[in-house]
């Protein structure tokens, strides 16, 4: 009874490629539009909007596939702890950023597709389970095992806790052949390693972005001006400390 023409502008998670071209950033930016969406269409109909119905529509517009871990980052905003697990509902919890952990984005310049890779990582559990099982269950300790170090604010034993994470996702990544640690990813984690920092890719990997982490803020920053001259963009970045927000809907 009430057409409402609606306007999503994200031109802000694009950059530009090389060849002039829009480009987007590796920042979720599918996950933000399903979730602002969501939102004004929910609290436009009156709806209370609590994250399952956000998780719902992504699955909708996903075909049930992705962990829906970027659409909790959206909607809460923030450090997140985010579970999902086969037989219990996806939790999420916000988490205090550890005193002492400096970080720094780096974009490939390459976007990558979360559902190809999605789709490779699929064909080799249907193919080798027998391998796909342990990678897997090593990889996700790591991952815990990560997330407890970082509630435990100690920058020390938690980057060696993210190395560990990012060695265990190499050898998934090598044995399905997804293609996460892309040749740059490769060469953006041999210059950290080589500054002294820890390095992983970020989302889909083989593209979009990656984190570099370190204690030391100097040697991060020694670190970001080697992925410049290597032609790689250190973008300036700042969290949102806030999650989701809907002003002024009627």
């Amino acid at each position: 009874d009430h057409p409402v023409r609606l306007a999503l502008d994200i031109r802000m998670l694009y950059s530009v490629a090389a060849n002039g071209e829009p480009c987007k950033f590796g920042l979720c930016s599918s996950a933000a539009v399903c979730v602002a969406l969501t939102a004004f269409l929910f609290r436009y109909l009156g709806a209370t909007l609590d994250f399952p119905i956000f998780l719902a529509a992504h699955r909708l517009l996903q075909q049930g596939r992705g962990s829906g871990v970027d659409v909790a980052s959206s909607f809460a905003g923030g450090v997140i702890a985010y579970t999902c697990a086969a037989d219990a509902a996806p939790t999420l919890r916000n988490l205090e950023w550890p005193a002492g952990l400096h970080v720094r984005p780096v974009w490939t310049g390459q976007p990558a597709s979360t559902a190809t890779m999605l789709d490779s990582l699929a064909r080799f559990q249907a193919t080798h389970s027998d391998v796909y099982e342990p990678l897997m269950a090593e990889l996700c300790a790591a991952s815990s095992f990560a997330v407890a170090q970082w509630e435990a604010a100690q920058p020390a034993a938690l980057l060696a806790a993210l190395q560990d994470f990012a060695d265990r996702l190499q050898a998934l990544d090598t044995a399905a052949d997804m293609g996460i640690w892309s040749a740059s990813h490769r060469e953006l984690r041999k210059a950290a390693t080589a500054s002294g920092v820890v390095y992983k890719p970020s989302g889909a990997g083989g593209g979009d972005c990656g984190l570099a982490f370190s204690d030391d803020a100097e040697l991060l920053e020694q670190a970001a001006q080697e992925f410049v001259r290597l032609g790689y963009e250190v973008p300036e970045l700042a969290m949102a400390s806030s999650g989701l927000e809907v002003p002024g809907v009627s």
